[in-house]
């Protein structure tokens, strides 16, 4: 990674983000860059955390600790920024199977 771009903020930064339902853990310590221009994708087996991942980072579910910044604007530490719910860089899943 070039010197510069580590420079300048990310569009997206995940640092130690952890959310639970309940008492189950779901996200424990999540870290992620994501500069302006790439291109990202989750993979993992089932139960990884891919979707509570991108639900948590569109405001669909609270960090228990952690901060998510998205084009300079800080998530609080337990509540969603309601504007990235609209955000167009986000889609957590495209497609899917239609029952016959």
């Amino acid at each position: 990674m070039p010197e510069s771009t580590l420079l300048e903020p990310a569009m997206l930064e995940l640092a130690d983000v952890h959310v639970r339902y309940g008492n189950i853990r779901a996200l424990q310590g999540v870290s992620l860059r994501v500069d302006s221009g790439e291109l990202v994708a989750l993979i993992g087996s089932n139960g990884a955390g891919k979707s509570t991942t991108l639900r948590t980072i569109s405001g669909l579910l609270r960090t228990t600790q952690g901060a998510i910044t998205f084009e300079g604007a800080t998530s609080p530490p337990r509540g969603p920024i309601g504007s990235w719910r609209s955000a167009s860089h986000i889609a957590p899943k495209v497609g899917g199977s239609s029952a016959a």
